[in-house]
């Protein structure tokens, strides 16, 4: 770590602004509409600044990864990059609506671990791009939904499990990254449920 554990809460939120402003350059600025690796890189390296020295670098073999509150174990870093390139194909995919994609790349994210460190905040804010992008806009409110999630953890895990549990039931192959994916969305509801409600909380709280 490059800090002291004392320092990392501050700069964790000090990160956290900084990458709210790269999502305003990217759709207001720069009117970009679809996701790329490169945002997911600059992302990460954003929410990691001063903290970690993995900044903008997938992990490799040598790194040995566990997810807190989980038993996923995460792929191996070799399949990193390829279902990276998938998750985004999926989530740029205009016949699913932005609520269910912006839920899959959350839960995806997630599920590759693709880095070191900063992975929760990263696919926090690429879910939230996701969703801003769709509108061409950032999304009324001072309450986020990337800061909502950080409140809301229970619900959020709720949602990550339930939708880790439904793949693994359709799935035959759910190790080593070779996690066959339902034909259809179904899947990913549990967690475009969660991020419905906070959507809706996030745009509720511009009204107060």
């Amino acid at each position: 770590m490059l800090c002291s554990p004392a320092e990392k809460a501050p700069k964790e939120a000090a990160n956290a602004v900084q990458q709210l402003e790269y999502l305003h350059y990217l759709v207001v600025t720069q009117s970009a509409r679809e996701v790329r690796e490169s945002h997911v890189r600059d992302l990460q390296a954003l929410a990691v600044e001063g903290i970690y020295p993995c900044g903008g670098h997938y992990r490799d073999a040598k790194f040995g990864i566990q997810i807190s509150q989980s038993e996923h174990v995460p792929p191996a870093a070799s399949l990193v990059r390829p279902l990276v390139q998938e998750m985004l194909e999926w989530c740029n995919n205009p016949k699913y609506d932005a609520l269910e994609r912006a839920a899959f790349v959350l839960w995806r994210f997630n599920w590759i671990h693709p880095f070191a460190g900063g992975n929760g905040r990263t696919a926090r804010a690429l879910s939230y791009l996701v969703l801003c992008m769709d509108i061409g806009a950032m999304l009324p409110g001072t309450r986020t939904i990337p800061g909502l999630i950080a409140k809301n953890r229970m619900g959020y895990i709720d949602a990550l499990q339930a939708v880790d549990a439904s793949v693994r039931a359709a799935s035959r192959n759910a190790d080593g990254g070779t996690l066959t994916l339902p034909s259809d969305n179904d899947f990913i509801r549990p967690m475009a449920r969660y991020l419905g409600e906070l959507a809706i909380a996030q745009v509720r709280s511009a009204e107060g």
